[in-house]
């Protein structure tokens, strides 16, 4: 996660960002594009028209996230293998921090909130 214009920290991921993360925390190991796209497949399978997401935008997810600072890469054989520069629970806090600052003055909200999400609602 590294700092934009405004020295702010990048922290969004959304939705098929989060899942490739998921991914490569899982395998606990580099992946290549090819490694997470069918990987994809195999959790979403053809149903009702809903298509699995396709190899250009799994390729697309992985260069966002680089840019994000959320992975690290390197070239082996010519393909680029990923793997995650921080931990679940780092990723995790950081969204939660620029969630937090971005409620900055109104701690009354940011409590009750945080006491809403840990209660489970």
């Amino acid at each position: 996660m590294k700092a934009g214009k405004r020295g702010k920290w990048i922290v969004s991921v959304g939705p098929l960002e989060a899942e490739v993360l998921d991914l490569l925390w899982a395998a606990g190991e580099e992946l290549s594009i090819r490694d997470l796209y069918e990987m994809l497949r195999l959790r979403h399978p053809v149903s009702d028209g809903v298509r699995p997401p396709a190899y250009t935008t799994v390729s697309a997810v992985l260069r966002n996230l680089h840019g994000k600072g959320y992975t690290s890469r390197r070239t082996k054989d010519g393909r680029f293998l990923y793997r995650p520069r921080y931990s679940r629970r780092e990723v995790l806090l950081a969204i939660l921090a620029g969630i937090r600052d971005s409620l900055a003055g109104d701690d009354e909200l940011w409590m009750e909130a945080a006491k809403e999400v840990s209660h489970g609602r």
